[in-house]
């Protein structure tokens, strides 16, 4: 195998950063939130500074990074975040907060509204189709448009699942845009609902463009 998972260190967050952007760049929301090159390149450096605050905490946190290194080549190509039920944790743990509510609001050029409707939609669903069941939550699954094909994405979605049967049986629960529900559905996971928002095409500002995204949970059994 090509790929190695492993936890990264803070010399990694650039690099996760830059993952970030290139594979979220087919995706419309990226681009009706951060419509300008410059807010691109003002969010990358955010998450650069937000995937370090991740990997080393000041205080017992919620969120999980794990990456995947393609080993001929010795760059990451891939990574992986999600949350576990705050009661995993000992210590004063805040309530889970979505990557779009928090300071990324306030960066210069970004389009506000796009940030915060989107995760007050994602959160509604969550509370709505979950009904308070506790679970892993897969915020991001990140592979760089030049290493796709090489199965990192499974692998990392297949990681936090094992992760989550070891827990206790947890659930693993997950937004997915459209083109990754048959990944989803290959791995185990099931549609509990959607939810959608209209946004701008990609150099318009007209809401013109109805953007969707599927609500899916994979919950083991005791025969996986």
């Amino acid at each position: 195998m090509e790929l190695e998972l492993s936890t990264p260190t803070a010399n990694d967050c650039g690099r996760m950063a830059e993952i970030h952007v290139r594979a979220m760049e087919a995706n419309p929301l990226l681009h009706a939130q951060f419509p300008t090159s410059e807010s691109v390149r003002r969010l990358e450096a955010f998450l650069a500074e937000h995937y370090a605050s991740i990997i080393t905490p000041r205080s017992p946190a919620r969120s999980r990074v794990l990456v995947a290194q393609h080993l001929p080549s010795r760059q990451i190509a891939s990574f992986a975040t999600w949350d576990v039920p705050a009661e995993e944790l000992t210590g004063e743990v805040a309530e889970e907060e979505k990557l779009e509510s928090g300071d990324i609001t306030n960066l210069e050029g970004c389009q506000k509204q796009y940030l915060e409707k989107y995760a007050a939609l994602s959160a509604g669903a969550a509370v709505e189709l979950l009904n308070g069941e506790k679970c892993y939550h897969l915020n991001f699954v990140c592979t760089d448009p030049e290493f796709q094909r090489m199965g990192a994405g499974e692998a990392l979605t297949r990681a936090v699942m094992a992760a989550a049967q070891a827990d206790g049986m947890r659930p693993v629960y997950l937004e997915s845009t459209a083109v990754a529900v048959g990944l989803y559905k290959r791995l185990g996971f099931v549609t509990l609902g959607d939810f959608g928002m209209e946004i701008p095409k990609r150099g318009s500002t007209e809401q013109t463009e109805d953007y969707r995204e599927v609500c899916m949970v994979w919950r083991p059994t005791k025969m996986e």
